[in-house]
């Protein structure tokens, strides 16, 4: 990961992943960095960074982009389902930014919310707590809601 501080107190963060946005080394964070580091978040077992705030996400020149005046989709990968442990969501490189993760669970009872999801992260769901049984994931967007059913096994 690449961080470069751009004028006007903006921060950018840059990192390396394949044509199908499959992470690639160096996926380290830099010698600076703006945030907050939750305890066991680096190496290659780490996960996410909470991001408590809406951001830009900017993509190069040699990044394919959605057409001009079409939105873009929230787009996600769950994996693995069923689970019984921990599930992982994969946000899209090209998925829709900002996008906000409820779970539900078989009553409709809200049991987890995630904020600020953002392209090319997976976010960890950790389901040991739960019963087993059908679980709903809503991800929604300002403009747009995907559902996706969760099984949670013993």
């Amino acid at each position: 990961m690449h961080h470069s501080r751009i004028p006007g107190g903006t921060y950018a963060y840059f990192v390396t992943i394949d044509a199908s946005g499959t992470p690639l080394y160096p996926f380290v964070i830099g010698p600076t960095y703006y945030g907050t580091v939750q305890s066991g978040n680096t190496g290659p077992t780490g996960g996410h960074v909470v991001i408590s705030e809406a951001t830009t996400v900017y993509t190069g020149p040699t990044v394919t982009t959605s057409i001009a005046g079409v939105e873009q989709e929230i787009k996600f990968n769950v994996v693995p389902n069923p689970s019984s442990d921990y599930v992982f969501i994969y946000m899209d490189n090209e998925s829709k930014n900002n996008v906000k993760m409820n779970l539900f669970n078989e009553e409709g009872k809200l049991i987890k919310t995630i904020d600020f999801m953002q392209p090319s992260v997976a976010y960890t769901l950790d389901m040991t707590q739960y019963a087993a049984g059908t679980y709903v994931l809503v991800m929604e967007s300002a403009t747009q809601r995907r559902t996706q059913k969760i099984i949670k096994t013993q």
